[in-house]
C-alpha cells in the first residue's frame, strides 16, 4: 500500500550506517509531521527508540516500513535551506547528518533520550521491596513520572536500584525525549469580563480596582500588575479563581544585549573611495543568485562605514544580515557599532554565552524579531528565512575554521 512516508536522519548513527532511513507516517501524524521537525523512531532488531530529523516527506510503498513513534517539535526547527546546508556539510565535511544538525541548532534546543520512571499502579506485592525501594515507590506514586537525574538528586536512587524495581514490576520505565534547556516564560493575565460587568460581580474594593486596571491596560504580566497596583499575588489568584481574570504564559527572550528598542540612524557620508566600493558591492547584491566579493582595506580605512550603508539597504527590504568576527574579544566592538544604529534588531552569537541565551537569540532571529546576527563562526547558522547579506570581517583568520566535527570553514558555509 502506498502512503505517506518520511526520510529521517538518526541521531547517534555510526558514519558507516549514516543515511536517510524511510519510515511510515501514521495517519494521526499526517498534519503534525513536517520536514525539519524532530521525531522519535524505532531502530534495529530491538526497536531501540532513536531521535531523528525529518529531511523529506513523500509518498512511498509502506509495506515493510516501521512507523514513526512521535513528533517532538510543534513547528519545524530547520527550514528547507538549512536542511540543504546539513546535506552539504554531510557530503563535504565527512560528518554524519546529525553532526551537521547539532552544529546548525543551538545546544540548548537539542533533545536527548532519557529514561523516565513511574510507579506501577497495578503492583501489589510490597513485601518484595526493601525500605529504600518503598521510599522510591511512594515518592513516584505521589509525584508522578520522574527522570533518572531527578531521582538521583532527590532520593539518591541510582540506575541499578531503579532497574531492580522494574524487574520486580514495581516501576514502569519509559524512554522519552528531554530538552537540555527549557523556554523562559512569564505569567500574564487578561480580563474575561467587560468594565460594565465588573459592577455586577461581588468583589472587594482592592480586587475591583485591580480588575479595572487590567481592563484599561489589556494583557499584562503578573509582575507588572503587582508593581503598578501594589497588590500581592493572592489578590490576583483570587480574581483568577473567581473567573474575572485568566492566566497564561508568555515566552521571554533571554538576551546578552542591553540595547535600546530603537536607535536614531545618522546619514552615512562616504568618501569617493568608499562610495566606489559601495557601488560595486550594491551591484553584486542586486544580482540574482548571490555573489562573493572581497573588500580590502587597512585598519581605519572606513570599511565599516561601507558595511553599514550596505546593511541599511538590506534591512530596508526586511532581509537578514549576518556579521562575523574572528574572535569573541572583537564582538563587543562590532555590537556597539550596530546596536547604536539598529537597537534591539541585533542578535549576538558566541560560545561565551549561556546555552539559554544562545537558544533565545537563535529563536529571536527565527521569529523575525532580529534582522542582524553578530558573532563568531557560529553566527553563520543564524536561521534567517530571507538572508540578504553575510559579512566576514578579517576573513583570512584561522578561527573561522572549526577544529571539531563537523570540521567546517565558515567561509564555505557562507558561500553555500
Amino acid at each position: 500500500m502506498v502512503g505517506l512516508a518520511a526520510q529521517i536522519a538518526l541521531d547517534g548513527a555510526a558514519f558507516a550506517f549514516d543515511k536517510l532511513y524511510t519510515y511510515a507516517v501514521p495517519p494521526e501524524m499526517h498534519k503534525s509531521l513536517k520536514t525539519g521537525c524532530r521525531v522519535t523512531v524505532p531502530f534495529g532488531g530491538g526497536n531501540t527508540k532513536k531521535q531523528g530529523m525529518v529531511f523529506c516527506v513523500l509518498n512511498a510503498e509502506l509495506k515493510g516500513l516501521k512507523a514513526v513513534i512521535s513528533v517532538i517539535d510543534k513547528e519545524p526547527v530547520l527550514n528547507p535551506e538549512m536542511l540543504k546546508m546539513c546535506e552539504f556539510m554531510h557530503e563535504s565535511c565527512f560528518c554524519t547528518y546529525y553532526d551537521a544538525v547539532h552544529a546548525v541548532l543551538p545546544a540548548g534546543l537539542n533533545y536527548r533520550l532519557v529514561n523516565f520512571y513511574s510507579a506501577n499502579p497495578e503492583f501489589t506485592v510490597f513485601s518484595l521491596l526493601d525500605e529504600r525501594e518503598k521510599t522510591v515507590y511512594d515518592f513516584l506514586n505521589a509525584k508522578g513520572e520522574k527522570d533518572e537525574a531527578a531521582l538521583k538528586k532527590q532520593l539518591d536512587a541510582d540506575v541499578t536500584l531503579l532497574e531492580q524495581m522494574c524487574e520486580k514490576q514495581a516501576l514502569l520505565k519509559n524512554r522519552d525525549t528531554k530538552r537540555k534547556i527549557g523556554d523562559a516564560t512569564e505569567k500574564w493575565v487578561r480580563v474575561t469580563v467587560s468594565a460594565d460587568e465588573l459592577d455586577c460581580i461581588k468583589l472587594t474594593p482592592r480586587q475591583k480596582e485591580t480588575a479595572r486596571f487590567v481592563c484599561d491596560a489589556g494583557d499584562i504580566s503578573v509582575k507588572e500588575l503587582m508593581y503598578y497596583t501594589g497588590v500581592t499575588a493572592p489578590v490576583i489568584e483570587k480574581l483568577i479563581t473567581n473567573g474575572v481574570l485568566v492566566s497564561f504564559t508568555q515566552k521571554l527572550y533571554r538576551t546578552a544585549l542591553k540595547a535600546p528598542k530603537s536607535a536614531a540612524k545618522r546619514e552615512i557620508a562616504l568618501t569617493d573611495e568608499q562610495q566606489a566600493a559601495y557601488n560595486g558591492l550594491e551591484k553584486e547584491y542586486l544580482k540574482k543568485g548571490g555573489a562573493v566579493s572581497l573588500l580590502y582595506g587597512i585598519t581605519g580605512s572606513g570599511k565599516t562605514q561601507v558595511f553599514l550603508k550596505l546593511a541599511d539597504k538590506v534591512i530596508s527590504q526586511n532581509r537578514g544580515v549576518i556579521v562575523m568576527v574572528p574572535e569573541i574579544a572583537l564582538t563587543p566592538q562590532m555590537l556597539e557599532i550596530f546596536t547604536s544604529r539598529y537597537g534591539d534588531k541585533v542578535a549576538v552569537f558566541h560560545s561565551a554565552m549561556s546555552m539559554g541565551k544562545r537558544m533565545d537569540e537563535w529563536q529571536r532571529v527565527k521569529d523575525g524579531k532580529a534582522l542582524i546576527a553578530i558573532g563568531t563562526r557560529s553566527a553563520v547558522f543564524a536561521p534567517f528565512s530571507d538572508l540578504g547579506l553575510i559579512i566576514m570581517d578579517e576573513e583570512h583568520e584561522h578561527t573561522y575554521k572549526s577544529e571539531q566535527s563537523p570540521r567546517f570553514h565558515a567561509r564555505d558555509i557562507a558561500r553555500f
